[in-house]
């Protein structure tokens, strides 16, 4: 394609390589909740600004801090402490190579303002720098760096994919004010230039009328001016992109008129002839007038493969290698629908994967592979079209396109038939997709050394989107982030149930890290070495078993699967135990086999309460993933699929009480089948009902509470006062802990003071009814 006149992008060319990395970086960033550093390696301060700018456009808001001399590292702790975010926002610092000689003494500050800092800021801190400037952190703030995550290298991508435009309205507006201008000034080749790329952001963003008019002023300016050679490029383009948002507003007759106009502009080059050929194809694929008879949509089939042949053979002798391999893949996606020879077409899609994967572009890639699916769909063979979804998917990973996604996602809808109902059961648990935790934790893991851990309350869901993980990495959509490992292996997962294992073997010596042996010891496809002599103690035995025999002999990744790894807690095992899962997670930053290796774990404590040896535990410096309750939309999938209800109003009226807690749902879902306790329902006031249904579950609950306040004196003392209303103390974090394990309380925070609430409503009403002495 000619690249002159597609319009400038908001950011320089050099930026485009590091886009991929940006996108997974902003995933992760969406799903953290709370503190937490992130150390980010770059090669210099241009790259971190870019980021800061990039991540502005998407709505992230970033405050950024750039030291340069004495003066500003002087300034930075105090700058940190002192800074308020809002919800959503990062704070940013960005250090040079070589700082100054008094960046010791301000890192030595904010070192010793760890827990200040965690509490003021309240968001995730981006640590960005080169080599240098974060060895130099590590060097001289050790309990700061503690806490930070793994580091995240930003470098350029070797492929070059092309991320749809995404601006924002300020930017489309001045983009719209300096194309005014140019038109004033007669400028029509800037004119060009700025209304595809106004047009394309503007049809990122869905305001196809608003493209419309744009373009359509500018060709008119062309229309009143005489023509010249050098004109005729970008008038072609805007005709090009005219019909392109004709297409998307479903005015196909006029989509094809303004083609056939693209195509009648004199002195065009071959590559841009067999761009209109293509772009007509899929007009005629799509149907020109909508009809539905047979005869007319087969005519348009064969105009459409006749417009791809054509485009195939413009493009191949104008050399543009992009538009030939679409063609290809599109041509034998129509020759498949009208009945062609299925050898002929496989040979074809087979030659356009082969060279879609040569130009090193993964959009175009993820497209021909996308068409080559729908091509074994109406081949009737789903295995394959399923293995090439996936491998689409895996190439298109970090770039927004929503015209790519919607493509995917048609041929995935072809495939498995229409998603009907989002709820799933495996015959022992019903299980709710939350779709952004999922991806955020898939985005994670496919990074080397980046530990995952699934935190919330007791029963939101944990295990079950850990099962979910599980899956989806043995169907091979884990791959490795760097591209060294086939996206299609399946990865090797070793479950380990931590607290079934502890309640089994109990306190005994050694036994949980047999068990443990025992499990990763399956994963390796030939028998290993068990009665080699190794030295040390038993973990480090199972260290050098891992090295030497378990990874090396794993065909994709090795995902350890640890649920509820916070029930060890306080055995003597336990602290030896988290500190060779942080070592086995920085040995995968040192290369060779320990790149296969990931890390996802469950917990139901805050992760920072949990992390009681700073330089040990992986929880430090994990990516923390809330689990939060289900959303309204959630709930209501998951109530009828239950044959609970569909009314958006009565589950609205039930989430009053119990929120969208997964297990609460299905057991008042399950239980309201009894006549007894549907006959307490109304939908004004359903406390009576919820009571009802969810008693045993209310019951358990009041009587752990009772035991912890039999236990410690505080607890009781705080749920008096949570009973009277929200409490703006700083509960002790031993209290907060137990209320917060039992599900009982929520924490908010606004910077100068913490508020604690009970979390849902029935719980309240329950302790009330039992406990009325203690709330008065």
């Amino acid at each position: 394609m000619n690249a002159r006149f597609r319009g400038p992008s908001h950011f320089r060319n050099w930026v485009e390589p590091y886009l991929s990395d940006f996108v997974n970086l902003r995933q992760i960033l969406d799903q953290t909740r709370g503190f937490v550093v992130l150390p980010i390696q770059v090669e210099g301060p241009d790259v971190g600004r870019a980021l800061t700018d990039w991540l502005e456009l998407r709505g992230t808001a970033a405050t950024v801090i750039e030291p340069l001399d004495t003066d500003d590292w002087i300034r930075t702790p105090r700058q940190l402490v002192e800074m308020r975010l809002s919800p959503g926002a990062v704070a940013v610092v960005i250090g040079r190579r070589e700082p100054p000689p008094e960046a010791r003494s301000a890192l030595h500050r904010i070192n010793e303002r760890r827990d200040v800092l965690e509490r003021s800021l309240g968001r995730p801190l981006l640590w960005c720098g080169p080599t240098e400037f974060l060895t130099f952190t590590a060097k001289e703030a050790p309990d700061f760096w503690s806490i930070a995550a793994n580091i995240r290298v930003l470098k350029p991508s070797p492929k070059t994919g092309r991320p749809a435009p995404h601006a924002n309205a300020r930017m489309i507006l001045a983009d719209v004010h300096r194309l005014r201008g140019a038109i004033q000034q007669g400028n029509l080749m800037l004119a060009a230039e700025l209304a595809l790329s106004t047009a394309k952001a503007l049809t990122a963003a869905s305001r196809l009328l608003f493209a419309d008019r744009v373009l359509l002023s500018v060709l008119r300016e062309f229309e009143r001016s005489p023509d010249a050679p050098a004109g005729f490029i970008p008038k072609c383009e805007l005709y090009l992109q005219r019909a392109q948002v004709a297409q998307l507003r479903g005015r196909l007759v006029s989509s094809v008129q303004l083609l056939c106009a693209a195509r009648s502009v004199p002195s065009l080059p071959l590559s841009l002839q067999a761009r209109i050929y293509l772009q007509l194809g899929h007009v005629f694929k799509e149907g020109r007038g909508g009809d539905a008879d047979t005869d007319t949509n087969a005519d348009d089939l064969r105009e459409a493969c006749e417009a791809y042949q054509t485009a195939v053979n413009l493009a191949e002798a104008g050399q543009d290698w992009t538009s030939l391999v679409l063609a290809q893949a599109s041509w034998g996606e129509v020759k498949g629908l009208l009945g062609g020879d299925p050898k002929e077409i496989l040979q074809v899609m087979s030659e356009a994967v082969k060279r879609a994967q040569d130009l090193h572009d993964e959009e175009v890639e993820a497209a021909v592979l996308a068409a080559t699916a729908r091509v074994y769909v109406h081949l009737k063979d789903r295995r394959a079209a399923e293995q090439y979804v996936s491998r689409a998917r895996w190439a298109s990973s970090g770039y927004e396109n929503a015209a790519l996604e919607a493509e995917l996602s048609g041929t995935e809808t072809l495939i498995r038939g229409p998603k009907v109902e989002p709820v799933r059961s495996n015959g022992r648990q019903v299980y709710v997709p939350r779709e952004e935790i999922e991806q955020v934790a898939l985005a994670a893991l496919r990074f080397p050394h980046a530990p995952v851990v699934l935190w919330g309350s007791p029963k939101t869901g944990k295990t079950s989107l850990l099962s979910q993980l599980a899956r989806l990495a043995e169907a091979g959509e884990l791959g490795n982030g760097r591209g060294t490992i086939d996206p299609l292996t399946p990865a090797c997962v070793v479950h380990l149930p931590t607290r079934e294992m502890v309640e089994r073997v109990g306190a005994q010596p050694g036994a949980v890290v047999a068990e443990i042996t025992a499990r990763l010891a399956q994963v390796a496809e030939s028998a290993i070495s068990t009665d080699r002599q190794r030295f040390g103690s038993p973990l480090q035995r199972l260290t050098d078993l891992m090295e030497e025999e378990i990874l090396p002999q794993c065909q994709g990744i090795l995902l350890l699967v640890i649920d509820d790894a916070d029930a060890g807690e306080g055995s003597p095992d336990n602290g030896d135990w988290h500190a060779t899962l942080r070592a086995w997670c920085e040995y995968a930053a040192t290369g060779g086999p320990w790149t296969r290796f990931r890390l996802v774990m469950t917990v139901a404590d805050l992760p920072s309460l949990l992390a009681n040896v700073t330089q040990q535990s992986p929880l430090n410096f994990s990516m923390r993933i809330e689990v939060t309750d289900m959303t309204e939309a959630q709930v209501l999938a998951l109530s009828s699929y239950l044959d609970f209800t569909s009314d958006p109003e009565i589950v609205r009226s039930i989430m009053t009480q119990i929120g969208g807690h997964p297990h609460l749902w299905t057991q008042l879902a399950k239980r309201a089948r009894d006549p007894a306790v549907l006959g307490k329902f109304d939908r004004f006031d359903p406390s009576p009902f919820v009571q009802t249904a969810i008693e045993p579950e209310l019951r358990e609950m009041a009587e752990q509470l009772d035991k912890e306040m039999g236990k410690n004196e505080k607890v009781k003392t705080a749920i008096e006062g949570l009973l009277r209303g929200p409490v703006h103390v700083t509960l002790h974090d031993d209290v907060y802990r137990i209320l917060r394990r039992l599900g009982l309380v929520h924490r908010t925070s606004d910077g100068s003071k913490q508020t604690y609430v009970f979390r849902y409503a029935a719980h309240r009403d329950y302790l009330k009814q039992r406990w009325g002495a203690s709330s008065r």
